[in-house]
């Protein structure tokens, strides 16, 4: 693992992980949604498309939508409110952990612009990933209510930062100093090694105790 790949991590957790990963699903509470008629509340033309004339219905855009995207976005929902849920039970003073929060939020979305040579290469890469800044900022915080709720699980020691250098050292750049940047970075990656370990088992014992009726046809 080189500083290069350690740098990025916090890149590719934002860019290239889906906000709901198919292995987190608890085998048990795993929902397929089957097709369903349009929302008669919603103002939607009858028609989506026309190609050379021949007509593309609102029902069966809706129905091809739900069938390839709905079972990810609607686990996908459940699990940010079992998450926010689990929040409140663990900490009693919300109101100031969230602070604390905000603040992480900013400074995580500051060290992911600083991995861009300009401004606008952030930004082009936000577009190009279908995010907007307060989305890009909504993701970072939940990663971080995640992180917090399996705190415990996921905290490198000082011994276990030692270890992991004085068995890696060799593999990373020549002239890499055992100083306050190379930690944090070593520190950030051996987190993200332990937290994807964790997080599948920790949703999946949440989904297991709650009470998850998904009302659409099952």
């Amino acid at each position: 693992m080189n500083q290069r790949s350690i740098a990025g991590i916090l890149v590719f957790a934002v860019f290239a992980a889906a906000p709901l990963r198919a292995e987190e699903i608890s085998a048990s509470q795993s929902y397929k949604l089957t097709a369903q008629p349009a929302l008669p509340t919603l103002s939607l033309p009858a028609v989506a498309a026309k190609v050379n004339g021949e007509e593309i219905s609102i029902n069966k855009f809706w129905n091809a939508l739900v069938a390839a995207s709905g079972n990810t976005v609607l686990n996908g929902m459940i699990e940010e409110i079992l998450l926010n849920q689990e929040f409140g039970k663990k900490f009693k003073k919300p109101k100031t952990v969230n602070a604390r929060i905000s603040a992480q939020v900013d400074e995580r979305i500051a060290d992911i612009r600083k991995q861009f040579p300009t401004e606008e290469a952030f930004v082009s890469r936000l577009q190009s990933s279908g995010l907007g800044l307060e989305d890009l900022k909504k993701q970072v915080r939940l990663q971080i209510v995640k992180e917090k709720l399996i705190e415990d699980k996921i905290s490198v020691s000082a011994k276990e930062l030692k270890k992991y250098w004085d068995d890696n050292k060799d593999k990373l750049p020549k002239g890499t100093a055992w100083d306050d940047k190379t930690k944090k970075q070593l520190e950030s990656y051996m987190k993200q090694t332990k937290f994807n370990d964790e997080y599948p088992k920790y949703i999946q014992a949440v989904r297991q105790k709650s009470d998850i009726k998904i009302l659409l046809n099952p």
